[in-house]
């Protein structure tokens, strides 16, 4: 602004401004580099025995988002960074918020559209499997699919941080260091098979908790911990099934999902699980429930 109008702006008394948010049609594409290696086991002396270990890192440069308002201010004042000062538009006030559209000199921050950051997503996916018979009684099968979450970075282009091991208003949804689902399945010499499912979901922190100043806020750690919203606990869901096969065209399927009512997490001012229906499909947010069906071959 001009130095003969600081320390002289009126103050909105609401305490906003007006931004300019939308599209951009200088948008470039985002681009991704993946990394990915894998091994097999299927050892002789363990007939039945096969695993995985698949490696993986995916880099995305030039993400498409917008800088927040404030951070643009702020950064602004901190750095003198031409790029992000030359985003904040004054009116001839010099405010951000005194005129309106569809007045030309209206004043705003711009935050569009842009090619403005960095994602990073690495980790290990883990199979294995095992199946033996067991006399006349059949088949039995265990399998096991599972990931390792390495690292969960993102760089807005103002700040970065990793939201491995976390969750929150800015890391979103849960990213658990480890999760998997384990299965044991024994078919019957009668036609039926019977199944038994294990779901974890590693434990996490509310993003405030993060020592990187980027992520974390000390003030709000008091407050999450009076709400019991400061961490989540590992979850463990188990599910039954059978499914019986009269004839070759179609079989009879019927079970129970989330055997023992295992509620979601809930946390008190947080954007993404003050019931957001189970953290949108991570855990089980109906409870307990039955099903049955009929599936048929042709």
């Amino acid at each position: 602004m001009p130095r003969s109008l600081y320390g002289t702006i009126l103050e909105n008394p609401a305490g906003q401004y007006q931004t300019l948010e939308g599209g951009n049609p200088n948008l470039e594409q985002e681009i991704a580099n993946t990394v990915t290696a894998g091994v097999v086991f299927t050892p002789r002396a363990f007939p039945g025995f096969a695993a995985t270990l698949d490696y993986y890192r995916i880099k995305v440069d030039d993400t498409i988002g917008a800088l927040e308002a404030d951070d643009i201010m702020n950064q602004c004042v901190a750095t003198g960074d031409p790029r992000l000062c030359g985003l904040i538009h004054r009116d001839r006030f010099g405010t951000l918020w005194l005129l309106s559209p569809p007045n030309p000199d209206v004043g705003f921050i711009s935050t569009i559209n842009d090619n403005v950051g960095k994602l990073e997503s690495e980790g290990l996916a883990v199979t294995g499997s095992y199946a033996r018979t067991i006399g006349g009684w059949g088949a039995l099968t265990t399998t096991l699919a599972g990931t390792i979450l390495m690292a969960q970075k993102t760089d807005t282009g103002l700040f970065a941080y990793d939201c491995l091991g976390f969750h929150g208003n800015q890391c979103g949804i849960p990213t658990p260091r480890w999760r998997h689902t384990a299965r044991v399945a024994w078919d019957t010499n009668f036609n039926t098979t019977f199944a038994a499912t294990w779901r974890l979901l590693g434990g996490t922190e509310n993003d405030d908790l993060s020592p990187n100043p980027a992520l974390g806020d000390p003030s709000n750690i008091r407050t999450l911990e009076l709400n019991f919203a400061d961490k989540i606990e590992a979850f463990n869901f188990f599910d039954l099934s059978a499914t019986f096969r009269p004839t070759r065209n179609y079989s009879i399927v019927a079970g129970v999902n989330n055997v023992f009512d295992k509620e979601p997490p809930l946390g008190s001012g947080l954007s993404d699980i003050d019931f957001g229906p189970g953290f949108y499909g991570m855990y089980d947010h109906l409870g307990r429930y039955f099903f049955t069906g009929i599936n048929f071959q042709f």
